[in-house]
């Protein structure tokens, strides 16, 4: 491990009720991440080779893009297995019919939502001539659960929740944002001062959270959470952030859940 993962190790285990370390290729872990822009501009810049791909493990540190700070825009997302709803496709003008009845035949139910993946929704829009962008249409949107691609080990899940992939991309919290009372001794305990600054914008309490980063929910499920719940085995980590507008979940991954059949 170098340096950085080793500091990562010992800091970021203090808001874990389990070992950072341990042998990374069982179990795996996965971090997903929902956000009301992502969604509403995904489809806009779609390709359904990209859509349709599985993508390899490897570490967040490789296949991200290098800038610094919160948020989704520092990830590669593993397209072909991160998780839409298609409860509600046949209101989308471009799926009414055919394409909305074979995506439902295709799903399967995670926490009370019919789902797909990337590949499967990827089949069914070529299958049926649908272009991705005409998903973007009339202000209609199908929401996009990503699955950051990360390496599969737990260190690895949580650098890419926390964006701390490196040093040269933290970011201070913003001197307004309030911690939770709860989580103030373990970012005190935290030496690295970027580090800890960086790590509190995580940590705030409600209020704080609306407009300054993110409330932690430990190892339960941040609401709106359902679409990806069938992937997982239990919830490690959670966050929400704003008032809804996104949220990211570290998860061991499912026994049974392997990759959707290209």
């Amino acid at each position: 491990m170098s340096d950085w993962e080793k500091l990562l190790t010992r800091e970021l285990q203090r808001f874990l009720p389990e070992p950072l370390t341990g042998d990374s290729r069982r179990p795996r872990y996965a971090f997903y991440h929902w956000d009301d822009m992502l969604a509403g501009e995904f489809f806009e810049d779609a390709d359904l080779d990209r859509l349709a791909a599985l993508a390899e493990p490897q570490s967040c540190v490789v296949a991200g893009s290098g800038t610094s700070g919160i948020g989704w825009d520092r990830w590669a997302f593993d397209l072909g297995r991160s998780i839409f709803p298609v409860d509600d496709a046949g209101k989308i003008e471009a799926l009414a019919g055919g394409p909305a009845a074979d995506l439902l035949a295709a799903a399967h139910p995670s926490g009370g939502r019919a789902v797909v993946s990337g590949v499967e929704l990827a089949r069914v829009l070529s299958r049926h001539g649908v272009a991705p962008e005409d998903l973007a249409e009339d202000g209609m949107v199908m929401p996009i659960h990503v699955r950051v691609v990360t390496d599969g080990s737990l260190l690895d899940a949580l650098r890419a929740a926390t964006c701390t992939m490196d040093r040269a991309g933290l970011e201070p919290a913003d001197p307004d944002a309030e911690v939770d009372p709860q989580w103030r001794a373990a970012l005190d305990g935290i030496a690295d001062p970027e580090l800890r600054s960086h790590l509190s914008a995580l940590f705030l309490d409600a209020e704080s959270a609306r407009a300054y980063g993110g409330e932690y929910c430990g190892a339960r499920w941040p609401s709106g959470s359902e679409p990806v719940r069938s992937a997982a085995a239990r919830v490690v980590a959670g966050w929400e952030f704003g008032e809804g507008q996104a949220w990211s979940v570290v998860v061991e991954l499912a026994d049974d859940h392997r990759p959707p059949k290209v």
